[in-house]
C-alpha cells in the first residue's frame, strides 16, 4: 500500500459489481486502486485476488481515502458504486 501515484484509475465501492468490474480492468492492463468504506471487505478482496487472480500485481488496496486519492495517477479517474 504505496503512497506513490502508480494507479490508472480508482474503484470505491467493492460489491459483486465492484469486485468484478475491478479484475476486468486489471486482466486488461490498468493498475487499479480499490477503497471500500468497510476496509475488512476491501482487505478480503485484495487477499483473494493476491491468491487466485494472475492479474493481481495491478490490484492496489488502500485503508484511507487519502492514500487512495494519492495513489491514482493525475488527472484522477475514480468510479463510485453505491
Amino acid at each position: 500500500m504505496s503512497n506513490e501515484a502508480n494507479s490508472d484509475i480508482g474503484l470505491i465501492g467493492l460489491a459483486v459489481m465492484g469486485q468484478n468490474l475491478v479484475l476486468n480492468m486489471a486482466d486488461h492492463g490498468y493498475h487499479v486502486s480499490v477503497y471500500n468504506r468497510t476496509t475488512a471487505r476491501m482487505s478480503a478482496f485484495v487477499d483473494r485476488v493476491r491468491s487466485e487472480e494472475p492479474s493481481s500485481k495491478r490490484v492496489h488496496g488502500y485503508d484511507t481515502l487519502e492514500n487512495f486519492v494519492a495513489s491514482i495517477k493525475r488527472p484522477r479517474k475514480v468510479i463510485l458504486l453505491v
